[in-house]
């Protein structure tokens, strides 16, 4: 089945609604803390000090601008070229994440946009239905 052939169907479908494609956008995603974060707010780039271990950014540093160790002033080298801007610590990855284009929220799995969609834009799933429930016959006693 084609995907033009494919989205017929699911659009002509009674008991099936569609779910759009959710805008995909890229963020970094730090290792240690799980954070979420836009390219500008990446910091770039992470040194370690090799005389005393103190991990810090150029921000971060004795001079505010450079490599050179805030702690013993030494000059450090570089360990990574983005860190995380909240623990500046973690290994930082890019992600791709889906942005609902209803309300703007983000998800790191297309899954859980879906699900977000259907549960919050649709008014939920046919489990839900009241009418559809059986009475349970010891709720009558």
């Amino acid at each position: 089945m084609t995907i033009e052939a494919s989205e017929k169907h699911m659009a002509n479908s009674d008991n099936e609604q569609e779910v759009p494609d959710a805008t995909q956008d890229t963020r970094y995603k730090c290792q240690d803390c799980d954070g979420l974060f836009e390219e500008s707010e990446v910091q770039t780039p992470l040194y370690e000090c090799g005389n005393c271990g103190e991990v810090f950014n150029r921000d971060n540093s004795n001079t505010g601008s450079n490599h050179q160790c805030p702690n013993c002033y030494r000059m450090a080298s570089k360990q990574d070229d983005i860190s995380c801007p909240d623990c500046t610590g973690g290994a930082v990855e890019e992600v791709t994440i889906y942005i609902c284009d209803v309300c703007s929220e983000e998800f790191e799995e297309e899954e859980e946009y879906t699900s977000h969609y259907t549960e919050q834009h649709t008014g939920g799933d046919d489990d839900d239905d009241p009418e559809d429930e059986e009475e349970d016959p010891e709720d009558e006693e």
